[in-house]
């Protein structure tokens, strides 16, 4: 094997920009073996849920002049680059997705030089080669997911930090790509301070660290001020984005896991979005967002006070699930790997193994270079606080990068441990990661997989919107069929059958949704309304 590898492969992977084409291909061809299918899926072609509202924001931006015209619940950097891909190639789900895939493809290419330049070139090898076949980070880049621009910025960013010369350009450049970041997604803030800390880490002198710091500052305020501006004259809030307090309380909450993987889209996500509405008897003009806002953050900080131990193990228990890659996943992500990873070689590369080697990664490099790898401790620290606010696995992508360059660290020390027959260390290394693999399978937080009815559900409602009424009806089954109790597409199952007449069928569903929300009066007037339908034999297509 070895005189193979010497004579036909080592002059390729020896020669770097030989290795990184290798890398490259390998990576885009493997994403382009699943467009073929994503072709024919519904899913793909019409976005559903926040992939449905980031290309809707980005149709309205290219309508109105590359402006926002009202303050959103996503910041509108990754909508402005949808936009820019449909004015340069046309409105295609494909030709955004072969963007993406070069973009996801450079990402492995990058994380292949920081390991190499961190690490080793095996190590390397292993990174870029997880980077490639990572089923989520695949996933993601077929979508219209805001990560996927979220990670190159911030791929670009450490670069920046840890390549570059020390200088005013260096971190200019740097405070630009985080400001840019963060009109993507604003999680990334906190690690404008992890900087200054960082600076102060490498012993930096005082006026350097005051005038890096004014240099990084002031080139992230340039790419975060006209967002600031512009929300602020369209809603008076100084602001990124709506509904920061909603997604603190569901972050920040038992009841919630922390998460919103488990909130419809319909009726559960409207109750919590009315709450301050009904509890403080105001209407949707006399509330603002930043009155909202307030409702939400002193209602957990209600609850704080009065479970101080509840609510400290259940963060405790949040960022413990979190750290050893726990999924936490919607359904329209289960949806994706049901159709198209499952029973695959993609599926053995899954988020708990990545945490796990991950974490020991962290662990080990602590001990002997812990400021080599300073800046990538305190990058996952300022990621922390977004622990308080909704989590689910898809929002750690824009991380993943420098989880996975940890995770090389790991094997590039077990395989030394190898070499050197160290059996002592490659025991504990073992113990270790079993004992990592029971906090996994512990589970502290019982977060489970949802199904996928809700985005079978949504993708129905997608064909009602365009009168599709049969294949409404197909997917509106199948979201029951997933899950019975899936009240919202009962309902919408019983409109569809009401649109193409069929009152008797209309009839079953309504009555069976009917018995799952007694209380509903929607439901309830529909029902009474097919009824009287499927015996006078009249129709009312206005029912939506």
């Amino acid at each position: 094997m070895k005189k193979f590898y010497d004579q036909y492969l080592r002059s390729y992977f020896e020669d770097d920009w030989t290795a990184l084409s290798l890398i490259c291909l390998f990576a885009f061809f493997l994403r382009l073996k699943f467009l073929p299918g994503l072709t024919f899926d519904p899913a793909f072609n019409d976005p559903i849920i926040d992939c449905h509202e980031h290309r809707d924001l980005a149709l309205q931006i290219l309508r109105n002049n590359w402006r926002i015209m009202k303050f959103s619940y996503h910041t509108p950097g990754y909508a402005y680059f949808v936009a820019l891909v449909y004015k340069m190639f046309g409105q295609s789900a494909v030709k955004l997705a072969i963007i993406q895939y070069v973009i996801g493809t450079a990402c492995a290419g990058l994380v292949f030089f920081l390991i190499k330049r961190l690490i080793s070139r095996g190590a390397a090898f292993f990174g870029a080669l997880v980077m490639s076949a990572y089923w989520f980070l695949i996933y993601t880049q077929s979508h219209v997911f805001s990560e996927n621009l979220s990670m190159p910025l911030n791929l670009l960013m450490i670069w920046v930090l840890l390549s570059m010369k020390e200088g005013w350009i260096k971190y200019g450049l740097a405070g630009f790509l985080l400001g840019a970041s963060t009109v993507v997604r604003p999680e990334i803030i906190p690690f404008a301070g992890a900087v200054v800390i960082w600076l102060m880490v490498k012993r930096t002198p005082f006026k350097k660290i005051l005038g890096y710091g004014l240099a990084f500052a002031a080139a992230a305020a340039i790419c975060m001020m006209p967002l600031l501006l512009r929300n602020h004259e369209l809603s008076g809030q100084w602001l990124f984005r709506q509904q920061i307090g909603v997604n603190f309380y569901m972050g920040s909450l038992p009841q919630y896991k922390g998460s919103n993987i488990y909130v419809s889209v319909g009726r559960q996500w409207s109750k919590i979005i009315r709450l301050p509405f009904q509890e403080l008897n105001r209407t949707d003009e006399e509330l603002n967002e930043g009155e909202r806002n307030e409702f939400y953050e002193k209602k957990v900080f209600e609850y704080i006070r009065a479970h101080p131990w509840a609510w400290g193990r259940f963060m405790a228990a949040k960022m413990f699930s979190v750290m050893v890659g726990i999924d936490f996943m919607r359904s329209e992500d289960v949806y994706f790997y049901n159709q198209y990873i499952r029973g695959t070689p993609c599926a053995l590369i899954q988020t708990w193994l990545i945490s796990i080697l991950a974490l020991m990664g962290m662990g080990l490099s602590f001990g002997k270079e812990r400021k080599k790898y300073s800046l990538l401790y305190l990058y996952l620290a300022a990621y922390l606080m977004a622990m308080f606010f909704t989590y689910k696995t898809r929002y750690l992508m824009s991380h993943m990068p420098v989880l996975i360059i940890f995770a090389a660290y790991t094997v590039q020390r077990v395989i030394e441990a190898i070499d050197r027959s160290d059996h002592r260390r490659l025991i504990i290394l073992s113990m270790v990661f079993f004992v990592l693999f029971l906090g996994v399978k512990w589970n502290p937080l019982q977060i489970v997989w949802t199904n996928a009815s809700e985005a079978e559900y949504t993708i129905g409602l997608t064909y009602m919107d365009k009168h599709r009424y049969a294949a409404a009806v197909k997917y509106l089954r199948k979201a029951i069929k997933t899950d019975p109790n899936n009240i919202d597409a009962l309902r919408h199952l019983g409109i569809t059958y009401m649109q193409m007449g069929e009152w008797k069928k209309a009839v079953s569903s309504l009555k069976k949704a009917l018995n799952k929300a007694p209380d509903d009066d929607w439901i309830a007037s529909l029902y009474e309304q097919a009824l009287q339908q499927q015996y006078s034999g009249q129709g009312n297509s206005d029912l939506n």
